[in-house]
């Protein structure tokens, strides 16, 4: 798979505003997040997140160019940073 392909798409959320802050979520993920089934939503991105990492290294390990390691560096970096977040305890608003 080229890098391109394994970069995940920002989609921005359809869901309306918060009528108290007038902020939105930023992506479906977002949303996902906050809604009814967010812990089923949460572990779905944790396996896409899973599937990826397992990607990006199955391709370092077969070697990439000196100029494409950064990207793939960056993106496994990433992919922590988005399982440390997605882990994180969520506190609801009464």
């Amino acid at each position: 798979l080229g890098l391109g392909k394994m970069m995940m798409n920002l989609n921005l959320s359809k869901t309306p505003p918060d009528q108290s802050t007038g902020i939105g979520p930023l992506s479906e993920l977002d949303a996902g997040l906050a809604g009814e089934n967010a812990e089923q939503v949460r572990e779905d991105a944790l396996g896409r997140l899973a599937e990826l990492e397992l990607s990006l290294r199955s391709t370092l390990n077969k070697g990439v160019s000196s100029a494409e390691y950064p990207n793939y560096a960056a993106l496994l970096e990433a992919c922590e940073a988005s399982r440390g977040v997605l882990k994180m305890a969520v506190r609801r608003a009464p």
